[in-house]
């Protein structure tokens, strides 16, 4: 929701007509809709998005929101995937 907002907020204060250098195509296809950021978000976790790609878009708003972007991906591939892994093994070990 928060890179949606930021997206939106963006380019509200652009106007109707902003110039392409500073609204990228790739920040309607990212972030423009909540459902397509979630869809980001997923496909940046699970390789299926290079997330330079997406973070690009995120560097015309703010650094702020870049490290924002940073932080969720080492929480999401360090801590949530790792954790689901190791209960994974862990049930797969008790099972044998």
């Amino acid at each position: 929701i928060l890179f949606t907002q930021a997206v939106t907020s963006y380019r509200l204060d652009l106007g109707p007509d902003p110039p392409v250098e500073v609204l990228p195509a790739d920040m309607v296809q990212f972030w423009s809709t909540l459902p397509r950021s979630m869809l980001t978000l997923f496909q940046v976790i699970t390789s299926g998005l290079d997330w330079v790609a997406a973070i690009h878009v995120l560097s015309f708003l703010s650094p702020g929101w870049v490290a924002l972007f940073v932080l969720y991906i080492c929480f999401m591939q360090l801590a949530v995937l790792n954790v689901l892994t190791g209960v994974f093994c862990q049930n797969a070990i008790e099972s044998a």
